[in-house]
């Protein structure tokens, strides 16, 4: 497999891992909105973040494809994208998860 079309695959895996972060809260925040904002709106900030504000994070597939257009060292272009996709999808799962045990957790 030749280089140039290695670096695009891994750029598609990298955007599609920012795009998944994306998608995720914004498929389950509505029906967890229903369940967890009926207690009050004493929440945790970071719970608050990914049940009202989780529009946001479509700014990872932007700054994704950013990176890979503007960053300034050509060489590293392609591995900085993909590492800030792949990383993006992990980083904001776990921190989905931790803000639902904070609910759960101030549930009681």
């Amino acid at each position: 497999m030749q280089a140039n079309t290695r670096d695009t695959l891994l750029f598609i895996s990298g955007l599609a891992c920012a795009v998944l972060a994306a998608l995720i809260p914004m498929l389950a925040a509505p029906g967890l909105n229903a369940l967890f904002f009926g207690f009050g709106d004493d929440i945790p900030l970071l719970s608050y973040f990914f049940l009202k504000k989780y529009l946001v994070l479509w700014v990872l597939p932007v700054i994704t494809c950013a990176i890979r257009l503007f960053w300034p060292y050509k060489k590293s272009r392609n591995l900085v994208s993909v590492l800030v996709g792949f990383s993006s999808l992990p980083i904001v799962a776990l921190l989905f998860f931790f803000s639902l045990y904070l609910l759960k957790m101030k549930m009681g």
